[in-house]
């Protein structure tokens, strides 16, 4: 993984990786670290070589805002790209960047959901809206993925690691709004209990 930002960060790096590639190929599942903006050009190199993404919305809650006030709306609204990323066959898993800002995935998950603003609440990029099963599979099946891992991890199936949280919301009903809000009654890792609420017994 390497981290690029900007769209010539982006396509200099991908066009690193697909020469890369090209020369000594393999299953290699590369990836960009950030990649606020992602090129067209770029986006065709990684669909075809199988370079993913580990992106960041909790940083585009934080930075909606301003980078609309920066660079205008239109420009703004084409940062972290998730939605035409995944649509064009490119893995992207999401990540909190901590501690530049807050581990919680769930401000994340609705920010990739919503894309609005911390401060304005202002949406930036609607065209990039994923839905709330494309946001999750972000945070679980793609970084499992793109780390050679999913054998073992990015869903909760018998023989994988016992990783998990328990929330009280039905997340799959809810208003995506009420997301930031769900309380964790409890987070499971490697099948022993290391946060508990209290509200939940498990034998």
């Amino acid at each position: 993984g390497i981290h690029a930002t900007g769209d010539r960060a982006v396509d200099v790096t991908v066009a690193a990786f697909a020469e890369a590639l090209q020369a000594n190929p393999w299953q290699a599942r590369h990836y960009i670290i950030h990649g606020d903006w992602v090129p067209e050009n770029a986006r065709k190199l990684m669909a075809q070589h199988h370079i993913g993404l580990s992106t960041q919305t909790s940083i585009k809650y934080g930075l909606a805002d301003e980078m609309t006030r920066m660079m205008g709306a239109e420009r703004s609204g084409q940062q972290f790209p998730l939605k035409s990323l995944l649509d064009a066959g490119i893995v992207v898993c999401n990540s909190s960047d901590a501690p530049v800002v807050s581990p919680d995935w769930r401000i994340g998950l609705q920010t990739a959901m919503l894309r609005e603003g911390k401060f304005t609440g202002e949406v930036s990029g609607p065209q990039e809206r994923l839905t709330l099963e494309e946001a999750l599979r972000t945070y679980t099946i793609y970084p499992a993925w793109l780390e050679h891992a999913e054998k073992v991890k990015g869903s909760v199936e018998v023989g994988k690691f016992a990783d998990f949280c328990i929330i009280g919301k039905d997340i799959m009903t809810i208003d995506p709004h009420e997301i930031m809000g769900i309380p964790v009654l409890m987070t499971i890792l490697d099948g022993e209990v290391v946060y508990s609420d209290g509200a939940l017994e498990i034998e």
